[in-house]
């Protein structure tokens, strides 16, 4: 089991409770993320993040990372954020291993585009006019690109649900003051069938 207290981090074997190692002076945390392997402590301005080996608590790296704030979506000791800066044209993601020392560009989406986690190791990122990209957040490669019909204008809101080899994308917006008119003149044609 793992345990961060102030400026201190010690991991304990699990059954038997004995301290396998401690670590001490580490930087604050804003955000703990890691795996089997390694375990990464991003402070939230992502300057100084430190990489430690999660068997024995020793320095792999340090190294200046996104802000927490531009992070996206996070799977072990990876996670994609968003690099370019406020009010571009088109908004870049990127894919990070701290661990690693690897960045890799996901491609430029729209600034309107939703991104919601599809499951444990994938991110689903949608585009206003339909563009859907998943991205594997484990390797950090585009699974699949593909284009959705029947978009609702004005893009709000993503949710996607794995569902056996599917996905269910759930892609929504407000509803303006006209549309509930429109469903009360439906529902009362409904009860008149």
């Amino acid at each position: 089991s793992l345990g961060l207290v102030g400026s201190e981090m010690c991991i304990r074997d699990r059954a038997s409770g004995a301290l396998l190692w401690k670590r001490h002076r580490l930087p604050a945390v804003g955000e703990l993320i890691g795996d089997d392997e390694f375990l990464c402590l991003c402070p939230r301005d992502g300057k100084q993040a430190t990489v430690l080996a999660t068997g024995d608590g020793r320095l792999v790296r340090q190294c200046t990372l996104p802000p927490q704030q531009v992070r996206v979506a996070v799977c072990g000791r990876r996670f994609v954020a968003i690099t370019s800066p406020p009010n571009a044209e088109a908004v870049g993601l990127e894919w990070f291993d701290p661990a690693r020392d690897q960045r890799v560009s996901l491609g430029a989406f729209s600034p309107a585009a939703r991104a919601a986690q599809a499951g444990p190791e994938t991110l689903a990122v949608l585009e206003p006019d339909g563009a859907l990209t998943l991205v594997d957040l484990a390797l950090g490669t585009v699974r699949f690109r593909t284009v959705l019909s029947a978009m609702p204008s004005g893009l709000e809101s993503l949710h996607v649900v794995p569902w056996h080899d599917r996905l269910l994308v759930f892609a929504g917006r407000r509803e303006t003051v006209q549309e509930p008119v429109s469903y009360t003149h439906l529902r009362a044609h409904e009860t008149e069938a």
